[in-house]
């Protein structure tokens, strides 16, 4: 397979994983009226809003060795992330994430990376989560999970290959 062949594969891939955010549809905020009877006015305490945030954490193994991170969510159920990683040559990383629960809940997910070193873009990798996430709406973000991934060669030198693997990861979100 040649570079030129599995570099449009690569960029395919980010479009689409960016095309499917942007396709989704979105409300400004999400609101749950609280029962009322029509004689009592509103309380303003009596509905939840839910408010986009941005994170930025550190991740130790995960996608690479360590990496730096920058999560966009959007809706309150799913996030973008772009990082940068460091492990023989540089790696970024667009990975889709999806929620279920509150403050503790289950996340799972899957992007991919590219290899970047002093040759050019030597590969990528496709990757996966499955894990556990504690965030607040502002404030702590802690992150620990399975992230398995397939490393993909655009060289003759390198190999395919699955890696299972873990992460670990602590940020702030704001």
């Amino acid at each position: 397979m040649s570079v030129k062949y599995v570099s449009i594969i690569f960029i395919i891939s980010i479009i689409m994983l960016v095309c499917s955010q942007l396709n989704a549809q979105e409300t400004k905020s999400h609101v749950i009226n609280m029962p009322s009877e029509v004689s009592k006015p509103q309380n303003p305490t009596s509905e939840i809003t839910w408010e986009p945030t941005t994170s930025i954490f550190l991740e130790l193994l995960g996608k690479g060795w360590y990496s730096v991170n920058v999560d966009f969510r959007k809706k309150e159920t799913s996030s973008i992330s772009v990082g940068l990683q460091y492990a023989e040559g540089i790696w970024p990383s667009f990975i889709y994430y999806r929620f279920f629960g509150e403050k503790h809940r289950l996340e799972t997910g899957g992007g991919v990376s590219g290899i970047i070193n002093n040759v050019g873009i030597a590969g990528m990798t496709i990757n996966g989560v499955v894990g556990y996430r504690y965030q607040k709406k502002k404030g702590l973000i802690f992150r620990i999970g399975f992230a398995p991934f397939y490393a993909i060669p655009f060289t003759d030198e390198g190999r395919f290959m699955f890696v299972p693997w873990a992460g670990i990861s602590l940020g702030y979100s704001f």
